[in-house]
């Protein structure tokens, strides 16, 4: 078992190949926060396009709740000439929201790429539906730390943002 969603994702897509179609273009997986969790492709633009990403989305969610729209969990976001652009769908892994984004050059069917993303994206959400991190944990960042050392470490420790 994965230690990790990232690693419990790449088991996935393993076993769980995108079609040849969706293969040539380059695929980013990444959570909420806009952490890369999977890429296929070029990998220094993946911190970039993750968090570029996140905002993108919530953003664009944002824009349907100012329009008092519902946001519907199969909503894909889109932006393209016709043949370049890309596209993003929600999906949820292992309970966790998460956004796919396919970022496609000169494709004659973007409408059929898209449609292929989010049946790819539906069979990795099945396949780690029931996937969770384990109980124990091989290490920790901090050891025997007390809350006033946290304090120390974290806080602004005086009394100068008083009012």
């Amino acid at each position: 078992m994965a230690d990790n969603l990232q690693d419990a994702l790449k088991q996935s897509i393993e076993k769980i190949q995108p079609g040849n179609r969706l293969q040539k273009h380059h695929i980013l997986i990444a959570n909420r926060d806009g952490i890369c969790l999977y890429s296929n492709k070029e990998k220094g633009k993946d911190i970039s396009m993750g968090a570029l990403l996140g905002g993108v989305w919530q953003a664009s969610v944002a824009l349907l709740e100012i329009n008092k729209f519902g946001v519907n969990p199969g909503l894909k976001l889109g932006f393209d000439d016709g043949e370049n652009g890309f596209c993003v769908v929600a999906i949820e892994l292992a309970g966790r929201p998460c956004y796919a984004c396919l970022v496609f050059e000169d494709e004659i069917a973007p409408g059929a790429v898209r449609g292929q993303l989010k049946r790819w994206c539906d069979l990795l959400a099945d396949s780690l539906e029931s996937w969770s991190a384990p109980v124990t944990r091989s290490g920790y960042l901090f050891k025997d730390v007390t809350d006033e050392e946290i304090d120390r470490l974290f806080g602004f420790g005086g009394n100068e943002c008083r009012s």
